[in-house]
This record gives C-alpha cells, structure tokens and sequence, in this order.
C-alpha cells in the first residue's frame, strides 16, 4: 500500500499522488515521527529545533573566535585603552572647569557626601530607572560606543561658558527670539553633530581595523576606510541621532512654545493636557519601544558598509537581512555579552558614584579607568563578533588554520 512521505497517510494501490499536498506516493511508510523528551513533533518543528541548536552553538564559535582574534591584537588593544584614558582625563578637566565656575556645588557636596545605598540596591535602582528593553540592550545595539565615545568631555570643556549661557537662559522667562531659540533648540543639536562627526572618525578606522583582522587581510591605510565608508557610516550615526531628537527631545520643548497662548487666553489645564501627549508620545512610546528596536535593526549596518563595502542604505538593508537570517547566534552572543555587563556593573557599583569621584578630583577616581577599560573591551569583542557574522563566506584567515 502507498504512503504519502509528508502526511504519512495510507492510500489504495491505484492512487499515485498524495490527494492533500500533491506528493507522489511511496511504496514504504515513512519513518516515525521525531520525539524531544518523550513528546511527538512534527517534523518541521524538529527541524526549526535542530536549526536553532546548530545556529546557537554557532553563535557560541563566533564568540570565541572573536576573543581569540580581538585579544591577539596588540596595536589595537593599545589604541583602545588610550581612547579611555584620554576619555577618564576628559571627564577630569571638564568637570575642573565647571567647578572652577560653580565652586559652590563642591562646597555642598564635600559637606553632603551623597549617601551610598548596598549594591544590591543600586543595581537594582539601576534597572528600574530603564526601560526593560532599553535596559536589556544597553551597548548591544551600538558595540563600539564605549571604545570610540571620546570627544564628549572635551567638548564639554570646550563648550561649558555655552552651556552656561543655555542653563542661565531656561532659569528666567524666555523671550521667544532667535537668540533664545537658538540656545535652546539648535545649540544642543548641533554640539552633539560635532560630537558625532568626530567620533564616527575613530569608529570608520576601528571598523577597517576590525575587518583586516578578521579577514587575514593587510589593513588599508586610513584615508581610504575614510573615502569609501566615512560618509556611509555618518549619514547612519546622523540619521538614529537626528530621528532620537526631533522624537524624544523635540516634543516636550515644542509644547512650551505653545505656554505663552495658553496663558494668554487662560487654558493652563489644555497646556497639562497637551504636555502629557507630548511626553506620551516621547518617553512612553518611542523612547520605551520604538528607538531601541530601530537602533538594533541598525547596529549591524557599519559592519555591513565595510565588510561588505556597502553604501548607507545598501548596508541597513544586509545588516537587517542578516540579523534576521542570524539571529540565534545574535542570541548566543547577546547572551554572552549581558552575563558580563552585569559583572563589569557591579565592579562599578561597588565603587562611590563616579559624579562624587570626579568632582572631588579623589585619587580613588583612578579605579573607574579599569572599569571603563573594561566596558571597551568588552565592546571591541562584541564589534568583532559581529564583523565575523556579517562578513561573507571565505576561506579560513592565516592566523586561523
């Protein structure tokens, strides 16, 4: 009697195809189906099931492998832990220059220490104060932040009489001019684009560093990772950034534009109203679910871009494509990688708070440099996972056999 292979059904000698899905029939009945602890599944399941354990482990390799290269790496590793102490020397001078231009706010706090709750609890506060998703990805979706993010403090030097002059303006009644709206709308967007222009410089280096290295491959001089993929890179970087703040940051200063009508005309309970949509659609919607998961779907797009020596939108399209294809291993290697976050934060945790530190210029501060060694290290492995899983498939590299 004929079997149907896919719905294991018994038919008469006369029937050749499977009348429900077409299959042409067998003379031997198909094999039984496979069990996972004793329960029967079907097959496409046990083969989704075999697919996942296979990607997985997969992920797991990846991880390894992204270690040994990254670890192996003197000169980068080198330039790495100079990035964090140029950062940690940033974050010293800019905070001297805004104590030397507030010496009261050191006064209050060598005569108010902030009082240092367990770690426990504060790791716990820490997870309260985020959102879950946002906490759970927390320099997942951006894996050379904390290696790259050095011109911040600087800047913040450089800027602090500007950033002055904003605070001084939001502490009185605000004229709506183009001074006031500049300081207070266009001043912040365009320091933080200069933040980002520069950073993106390290981050294009670091990205044909990481693929040189990954690839076997002799690296490229500097200038040409900047010709072919710095524009690429930044429209990404200006684009997540751009979006965040017209989203995020836009909302609730547009509604206090809105202040002087209201009062004018005596709807303040409209302005709470109005304010509360804005903060709805800012914090509770975008910030809280929409942002995360945009910036995951573009964390893979760099590496995409110079891997694959992609334009911007080439490089969204491949680097999404491909998380998706991926993500098991992804999973592998967000695993991995929130097991040892967390250790690195209770490290920082079980410090005084790095603002009491920093601000009182105390000798302890230098135990926040291996800390923050350590979370640059930890993204530089991370960068390097995810090269390996977008570049395309290739011969093993020397260093590898």
């Amino acid at each position: 009697m004929p079997w149907c292979p896919k719905c294991r059904y018994e038919y008469r000698p006369e029937i050749q195809c499977c009348p429900n899905c077409g299959t042409a029939l067998e003379a031997e009945p198909p094999p039984p189906p496979p069990k996972v602890a004793g329960w029967r599944v079907e097959e496409k399941t046990a083969r989704g099931f075999s697919g996942f354990k296979a990607d997985f482990t997969a992920g797991l390799h990846i991880a390894c492998r992204a270690a040994r290269i990254t670890f192996r790496a003197r000169k980068l590793l080198l330039f790495v832990i100079l990035l964090v102490t140029l950062y940690l020397l940033g974050c010293v001078v800019s905070t001297r220059a805004y104590l030397a231009r507030n010496p009261q706010l050191l006064q209050h706090l060598l005569l108010h220490p902030p009082e240092q709750a367990s770690v426990a609890e504060r790791w716990l506060a820490g997870i309260h104060r985020r959102h879950p998703l946002d906490y759970l990805i927390q320099g997942f979706d951006s894996p050379l932040a904390k290696a790259a993010d050095v011109s911040p403090p600087w800047l913040g030097a450089l800027t602090s009489p500007l950033m002055m002059q904003q605070q001084r303006l939001w502490g009185r009644e605000v004229k709506w001019d183009f001074q006031s709206i500049y300081w207070i709308f266009l001043f912040p967007l365009w320091q933080s684009v200069i933040v980002l222009i520069i950073d993106t410089l390290i981050v294009v280096g670091l990205l044909g560093w990481l693929f040189a290295l990954a690839s076997g491959t002799r690296p490229k001089r500097y200038r040409e990772y900047l010709k072919n993929h710095y524009t690429s890179v930044l429209a990404i970087t200006l684009l997540a950034y751009i979006c965040f703040w017209i989203v995020f940051s836009l909302p609730p200063q547009v509604a206090e534009l809105f202040r002087p009508l209201f009062d004018y005309y005596g709807y303040e309970g409209r302005l709470e109203s109005l304010q509360r949509i804005f903060q709805f659609i800012a914090f509770d919607l975008f910030s809280a679910w929409l942002f995360p998961l945009a910036l995951l779907l573009l964390a893979p797009a760099p590496f995409a871009i110079v891997a694959r020596n992609l334009g911007a939108w080439g490089g969204v399209k491949t680097g999404a494509r491909i998380l998706w294809q991926r993500r098991w291993a992804f999973l592998a290697l967000f695993f991995i990688y929130r097991v040892i976050y967390e250790v690195i934060q209770v490290a920082q945790l079980s410090l005084p708070s790095t603002r009491y530190l920093l601000l009182r210029a105390d000798p302890a501060s230098l135990l926040l440099w291996p800390v923050y060694l350590a979370f640059a290290l930890l993204g530089l492995w991370l960068a390097m996972a995810f090269m390996l899983l977008i570049m395309p498939a290739r011969e093993p590299a020397p260093h590898e056999t």
